[in-house]
């Protein structure tokens, strides 16, 4: 009331905006307002039912606001109140006094929530109208999150717009929110009011009419939230018509949290055929094709991503050889698929991801191949917000970096054959014959027949190296020349033919990843020593 009128007397609030300076204007905001249709189910959980929430909080904090009805009022036994959720449900008694009314009936309802060991308490007043069961009223159809041009998510619908929706945000990377909403009234159109927003959320304007529900009114609201901004911020929206008859409001929660790295998976796969599927491996065949199968994932939608090969440097002994890309094969970006996709079975999630494979076809000349290749996955730093007020971060979403190694290992003495290959064929391709080949295979019955495709045959026998060994010695030892032994034995280019494989037992089995050390070796009756080389060397001790 006026201070020199009596209770009653009309009065008049004004104020001045200043239209040119937004983040300081005063604003005048209404009470929240919840509407429930009378004819609603009275039974949770498909019953009338609303959830309170906070605006600008840390999920700590959240997670320790309790909530209470204000006792004594007179609407409190019209509600009860979940204490650690503040979902608000409206009793029965109170929907069946509404029914059968042609007018809107009003509660209001006082609600604190408290924190901290001085349990202060901070008051949450509300207006709830129940509706007559034949009212129109205007509805939030659904907040549809949009992850890319072709793929947008449902944060909430019509049909489950009880407790408030949740989006995750990251610093330097622009959400995308499309509200959807109408009115059932012929020639009414419906807008938004919405309440306080957080710093650099900015709103497009309404497309559409909202006159039904095939004929949505559209608002796009866009957020590209600074790292001074991490925790939980929210933006309370509600649909409204030409009349000022809105819907009940509906708040999305956004918790914007650091931007963490990548994951990247490496694995190595075999080739389907027309009768077995891609498997995992770790060991390869001469003759056989295997994808490497490339992944890298980031629980930021928005990122993208970015797979290289990486260097690499082993300073164990008797660790593999490190190299970039194996068997001289290629990795273009320009092959690499990248998008975001949906996981998750209960809880859906999206993810953004960049997957790719490599061919690898090893080589007559590739067994015992064993090098370690490594791969790192780069996400981006996303963008420093232009909108008022900027956010000055030159990389707001950090740079990340994951490496990924495997070992690839081709069996020595094992080769795939080919279709329309026989013995000699394959002799051939080692400087052999296929009677020397055939004494290494004993299941082959007629070594002149063209042999059946996919099938292993043995291009040699494995020696188990000794300690001391020297390759050379022992190549000539059983007839072979050190071109015809390299070729057996793919990691003699890197360790040489003239030095000691291993001193010990102990060093050997080391060599070897836990079992002995072993060589590829195509003896030659006719070239081989008789003699043996550790005779020999007795002799020079």
């Amino acid at each position: 009331a006026a201070d020199d009128g009596p209770v009653g007397s009309p009065w008049m609030l004004t104020m001045d905006v200043d239209l040119l300076d937004r983040l300081h204007s005063p604003r005048i905001s209404s009470l929240p307002v919840f509407y429930i249709a009378s004819g609603s189910s009275v039974s949770p959980p498909a019953g009338p039912h609303f959830q309170l929430v906070t605006t600008d909080g840390d999920p700590m904090i959240e997670e320790a606001i309790s909530w209470e009805l204000a006792s004594g009022h007179e609407a409190a036994t019209d509600f009860s109140i979940a204490t650690a959720t503040g979902e608000v449900t409206v009793a029965p008694a109170a929907l069946t006094a509404a029914r059968g009314l042609s007018t809107a009936s009003w509660m209001y309802l006082l609600a604190y929530a408290s924190i901290g060991p001085q349990n202060l308490k901070v008051p949450v007043d509300i207006l709830v109208e129940i509706e007559p069961e034949t009212t129109a009223q205007p509805q939030m159809s659904a907040i549809r999150q949009i992850l890319s041009d072709t793929l947008s998510h449902p944060v909430s619908t019509e049909a489950d717009f009880v407790l408030s929706p949740q989006i995750t945000a990251f610093p330097g990377f622009e959400i995308e929110v499309d509200l959807e909403g109408y009115y059932t009234g012929e020639t009414q159109t419906v807008g938004y009011t919405v309440g306080k927003l957080p710093a650099g959320l900015y709103l497009s304007t309404v497309m559409g009419t909202g006159r039904s529900s095939s004929e949505l009114a559209k608002m796009t609201m866009k957020w590209n939230p600074c790292t001074n901004q991490l925790g939980t911020a929210t933006a309370c929206v509600d649909v409204v018509n030409s009349m000022g008859v809105a819907s009940t409001q509906q708040c999305l929660r956004m918790h914007v949290v650091p931007d963490d790295g990548p994951e990247l998976s490496v694995k190595l796969m075999t080739t389907p055929t027309t009768t077995t599927p891609a498997t995992a491996t770790t060991t390869m065949y001469i003759g056989r094709e295997y994808q490497l199968e490339l992944e890298a994932t980031d629980v930021n939608p928005s990122d993208s991503l970015k797979i290289e090969p990486e260097s690499c440097t082993n300073f164990q002994p008797f660790s593999p050889e490190c190299q970039l890309l194996p068997f001289g094969s290629e990795l273009q970006e320009e092959d690499m698929t990248s998008g975001v996709r949906e996981v998750g079975e209960t809880v859906t999630r999206h993810i953004a991801y960049t997957m790719g494979s490599i061919t690898l076809a090893p080589t007559y000349n590739h067994g015992g191949y064993t090098v370690r290749h490594c791969f790192k996955a780069t996400d981006s730093c996303g963008m420093a917000r232009k909108q008022e007020p900027v956010c000055d971060e030159a990389c707001p979403g950090g740079n990340h970096m994951m490496v990924k190694c495997i070992d690839l290992r081709v069996e020595r003495c094992q080769y795939v054959v080919q279709s329309g290959q026989n013995m000699n064929q394959i002799a051939a391709i080692y400087r052999s014959d296929w009677l020397q080949l055939w004494s290494h295979n004993d299941d082959v019955l007629r070594p002149d027949m063209i042999l059946e495709p996919n099938v292993v045959v043995h291009v040699g026998r494995v020696y188990d190296v000794q300690p001391h060994d020297i390759a050379h010695d022992v190549a000539r030892r059983f007839g072979m020349d050190d071109e015809a032994f390299m070729t057996l034995n793919a990691d003699m280019s890197r360790m040489g033919m003239t030095g000691q494989a291993c001193e010990s037992i102990a060093e050997c089995m080391q060599r070897g990843n836990g079992t002995m050390y072993q060589w590829c070796i195509l003896p030659s009756s006719c070239e081989g020593e008789s003699g043996s080389i550790y005779l020999n060397r007795e002799d020079k001790e």
